[in-house]
């Protein structure tokens, strides 16, 4: 998010996204596949971080 907007405005683009009948819905991740996103995203930034204290020697 860039700047902070009011929510009124937020809510009203909501309300209108919802209201046009080509808006699709995304099923919702399942526990389980939340857990494995964060686990990946987790290892992701640990070896990122390895990889710089490495380059910073």
């Amino acid at each position: 998010m860039t700047a902070a907007r009011p929510h009124a405005t937020d809510a009203e683009a909501i309300c209108e996204a919802m209201t046009r009948p080509t808006m699709r819905f995304v099923a919702a991740k399942a526990v389980e596949q939340q857990a494995m996103v964060l686990l990946h995203d987790s290892r992701g930034l640990i070896v990122r971080q390895r990889t710089m204290l490495i380059n910073a020697l």
